[in-house]
This record gives structure tokens, C-alpha cells and sequence, in this order.
């Protein structure tokens, strides 16, 4: 669906939570029509789905009343994956056995999206924490243009990260090269003083709107 997504945090178990629920939901979108138009919605809006015996037209929902390019849009995505998030936090304070898994975390998720409608790139960035006293607090923030999006020890290195990136434009960079040196450079260093909070193969991925290209990798 136009879209990839990257994560950081305290609990692997509970961002393959959150991934696999937006995965099921991006991947199980419906086609509608309510209000004189065709609408896409989630598959657990079932109050909003063809009811099976109703009938339409022959002439309605050709290909051309279908297309994704046009019924979807980056806000949608964004909706679906803020419901997402949203599931698996309250499926979690429900389940005794999910709760305690859920009782104190900390994720970062990057999300980068190409807008079927207009094929702009976007990036955000979502915080889910939660401690033993709320049910999960998310915030969502869009990276603008010409800025880094940075999870994982970010108070060490953002800035870093978003000057390096900086000067690789004002002085006409390879700015994928470039952020990709960095970044293994940045895990040497933590592992020449014996910190393995990151760690290699370090991979450069090219997001052309439609999937992941591998372009390369430093061991």
C-alpha cells in the first residue's frame, strides 16, 4: 500500500504487535459505496460493507471506479495505521496475558508513505510508551522536508544525523551515501567502547513508492 515501515524500542514483542496489526489492516482494505461515491474502508468496519444480496448495476464497480490511486490518500493510510496502533493498545488492556507483556514499553515507528492521489513521499514518526499507570500514549509527528528521521538513540544522535545530512546537501552529496556511511559509522563507535545497542549488517533501502530496493550493505 504505498508504504513502509521502520522500529526502534524497548520491546520487539510489542512492535511485532503493532506492525503485524497495520500489516492486516493495509492488506484487507474494502471497497465501498455510501453517499453517491466509492469509499475505501477497513475490514473491521463491517457496518460499512456490501451487505451480501444487495445489488448494484452492472455498469458500477468497473476498474476504473476502483482504482487506488485515486480512493486513496496518505491522510487515509495514516488513519489506518493510528487505528491500528490504537487496536493493539486496547486489545492489550483486555488481555491478561498481552497486559503484562504491555505493562512497560517504549516504541518508535517510522512510517514513510507515497500518497497514491498526489505521489508525494511522506514521513512520520509515532511514540507508543506505556507504564503501569496509563493505557498508551501515542504521538505522531510529520518529519518535514529536509529533515532526518532518527529512532534509536536519538538523544545521541539527531543532531548529529541532521547535520551530516544538512552538509551532505549544501555540498552536493549523495545524501543516501552519505547517511548510510554515517550510520556505520555510528554503530563502530558504539561497538569500539563495548555498546552493542546497535549493531550491523548496516542496509541502505531505496523506497520507490511501491516496495523496498536493497542498494547496499556494510557488514
Amino acid at each position: 500500500r504505498s508504504c513502509f515501515i521502520a522500529f526502534a524500542g524497548t520491546s520487539t514483542l510489542v512492535a511485532e504487535h503493532l506492525i503485524n496489526e497495520i500489516k492486516q489492516q493495509l492488506a484487507n482494505l474494502y471497497t465501498t459505496y455510501e453517499d453517491d461515491e466509492y469509499k475505501i474502508v477497513m475490514s473491521c468496519e463491517k457496518n460499512r460493507h456490501i451487505k451480501q444480496g444487495d445489488f448494484y448495476d452492472t455498469s458500477m464497480f468497473q476498474y476504473h471506479h476502483l482504482d487506488l490511486n485515486k480512493l486513496l490518500s496518505a491522510e487515509y493510510l495514516l488513519n489506518v495505521v493510528n487505528h491500528s496502533i490504537n487496536a493493539v493498545l486496547d486489545k492489550a488492556k483486555k488481555n491478561d496475558g498481552m497486559n503484562e507483556a504491555f505493562k512497560n514499553f517504549h516504541v518508535v515507528l517510522i512510517l514513510g508513505v507515497r500518497c497514491p492521489r498526489n505521489q508525494n513521499f511522506r514521513l512520520y514518526e509515532y511514540e507508543i510508551k506505556r507504564n503501569n499507570e496509563d493505557a498508551g500514549i501515542v504521538t505522531q509527528v510529520e518529519i518535514p522536508v529536509g529533515k532526518v528521521a532518527v529512532i534509536g538513540l536519538k538523544e545521541e544522535y539527531a543532531e548529529r544525523a541532521l547535520s551530516h545530512f544538512t552538509n551532505a546537501i549544501e555540498n552536493g552529496k549523495d545524501t543516501a551515501k552519505e547517511m548510510h556511511d554515517f550510520l556505520a559509522a555510528a554503530i563502530n563507535e558504539k561497538n569500539d567502547i563495548g555498546s552493542h545497542s546497535i549493531g550491523k549488517p548496516c542496509v541502505l533501502y531505496k523506497f520507490n513508492g511501491n516496495n523496498l530496493e536493497k542498494k547496499n550493505t556494510i557488514c
